[in-house]
C-alpha cells in the first residue's frame, strides 16, 4: 500500500453453488508516514549573544503533518528539558536564562506516528554583566 492514498473495497460470497452480489463500497485512506526531520531556521546553530527573553525557535514546514514537538535542554544529550512543548505552527517562543548555552531540536507528528527528531542546534544567550538589586530587576533572578 501506499501512504495518503484512499483504497476502495466491496466483497461477494461464493460456493460451489452460487454467488452472491457485491457488498456496498467502502474505503479507506492509508496516513502518511513521516520519514523527514524538520530542517531548523532560527536561532542558527552556533548563534552568540541571543537576547533571553521571547527567543524564536524556527524551523521549516512539513506536508501531512498534525503537529510539532520541541525540546530545549542545556545539555546536547536532552536528559532534562528546560523547555518543551508542542504546536501547529513552524515557531515556539521561549523566555531563557542570561549567559547560558542552550541546545534545541524539533519533530514532527500525525496519525502515523513520529518523525525523527531534527539536527540539534546549540546557541548562546547573552550575558547580564549587572549585580545586586540591579541584576535581579534587569537580568531576572536567575542570575
Amino acid at each position: 500500500m501506499l501512504y495518503g492514498t484512499t483504497y476502495y473495497w466491496r466483497v461477494c460470497a461464493v460456493n460451489a453453488a452460487d454467488t452472491s452480489g457485491w457488498s456496498s463500497v467502502w474505503r479507506f485512506t492509508t496516513a502518511y508516514q513521516l520519514t523527514t526531520a524538520p530542517t531548523l531556521v532560527s536561532p542558527e546553530n552556533g548563534s552568540p549573544e541571543i537576547q533571553p527573553s521571547g527567543v524564536d525557535l524556527v524551523w521549516n514546514p512539513l506536508d501531512n503533518v498534525t503537529g510539532y514537538r520541541y525540546q530545549v535542554s542545556t545539555d546536547n544529550t536532552f536528559a532534562t528539558l528546560y523547555r518543551s512543548g508542542t504546536t501547529v505552527n513552524t515557531t515556539a517562543t521561549c523566555y531563557l536564562n542570561y549567559g547560558t548555552t542552550y541546545y534545541w531540536r524539533v519533530q514532527c507528528y500525525n496519525a502515523s506516528g513520529n518523525s525523527v527528531w531534527s539536527q540539534v542546534w546549540s546557541f548562546d544567550t547573552q550575558s547580564c554583566e549587572l549585580t545586586g538589586e540591579t541584576a535581579v530587576e534587569a537580568c531576572g533572578s536567575y542570575v
